[in-house]
Parts: structure tokens; sequence; C-alpha cells
């Protein structure tokens, strides 16, 4: 995935490619329209979801709470890595410097300024290093 086929896709095209990264299922109902019925990840039935366990997704490019619970699913050193490059990436880094470059300017600077850049990006921020991070780029 490229930030520019990031762009260019609608937000509920990207609210479920990150709801299927994390493990979300799609359950088709007649009774119901496509894309409506999704059985949670791992088994687990958030709360919002009732007993039935399955509902509505959320809304990861608004929600940090939601994009907090994704992010949590990279569990590979690499990848995890990988999202902080991206997200510095998305903050203004430069592209041109390599993955162990960027993260170790970016640890560089006085904690304060690194701490705020990562820690203030917002839901749709990390929405798009996710997905940048787990999706790779088919040319």
């Amino acid at each position: 995935m490229t930030r520019e086929k990031w762009a260019a896709m609608r937000s509920g095209e990207r609210r479920i490619n990150i709801a299927k990264l994390c493990g979300w299922v799609n359950v088709y109902d007649p009774e119901y329209p496509a894309d409506t019925m999704w059985i949670a990840p791992n088994g687990r039935i958030p709360s919002s979801l009732g007993a039935a366990g399955y509902g509505l997704l959320p809304y990861y490019e608004t929600d940090l709470n939601a994009m907090h619970e994704a992010v949590l699913t990279i569990k590979c050193g690499v990848l995890q890595r990988r999202y902080t490059r991206n997200l510095l990436l998305i903050h203004g880094w430069r592209p041109d410097r390599s993955e162990d470059e960027i993260i170790s300017e970016a640890m560089s600077d006085t904690p304060d300024q690194i701490d705020w850049r990562l820690l203030n990006s917002t839901a749709a921020q990390r929405a798009e290093a996710f997905v940048l991070t787990l999706v790779p780029e088919i040319e």
C-alpha cells in the first residue's frame, strides 16, 4: 500500500481494510446489507456488540481507542519498528532515509519532541501508518 493509494480510498473501504487486518470476519446475512455483519476478532465480543458477537466495525480513523486496539495486534518487533517509521514519515520525516536512520534520528531528539509527535498522532494518522505497515506494496 502506498500513501497515494490510501488517500484514494473511501473512508468505508479504509475501515473495512483495517478491520480485516485486525481479524474481523464479514458474515453474510440476507436480512442485512452487505458489509454490516461482522464477527469480532479472536473470539472476543466487544461490549458494543452485545451477546451475539457481531455488529458494526469500529470507526478507526476517528476513534483513538479503536486504533490503540488495532496497533496492539502488531506483535512482531520488525513490524512495530516499521509502524513507528511509517508514523514518523506521516509526521514529515524524510522518506529517503532507511528505517534505522529515521528511528535513530527521531530518538536522538529530546524526548519531549519525539513523544509529542508520536503521542499526539491522530486516529487517522495511526490508521494510515497501520495499513502502510501491514499491507505490502504491490506494483
